[in-house]
């Protein structure tokens, strides 16, 4: 590659466990749910429940802990739980 970088690998958060624990995280992150479903394509048939709850987890921990103020984490958070509790309910 002529001595370029062309990728750099961050292993801060380095984990070894299930992979559907990030698609949770970034299920946070991404705003636009075009472009998550996007993502999710590469993964096939991952279980959605599963990320749901990862991400519902990975949000108690951040609204508990004082470490967001962001409306968005907290509404978010409300939406997966009504989700979550509506798939229960059929």
């Amino acid at each position: 590659h002529g001595g370029r970088i062309n990728g750099i690998i961050d292993a801060a958060d380095l984990l070894i466990g299930d992979r559907l624990f990030d698609l949770g995280i970034l299920r946070t992150a991404v705003r636009d749910k075009k472009h998550f479903e996007q993502i999710m394509q590469g993964y096939g048939n991952a279980d959605r429940r599963k990320i749901d709850k990862y991400a519902i987890y990975f949000l108690l921990g951040k609204v508990s802990k004082g470490r967001t103020r962001r409306r968005e984490r907290k509404q978010l958070l409300r939406e997966m739980v009504r989700k979550i509790n509506g798939r229960r309910r059929r």
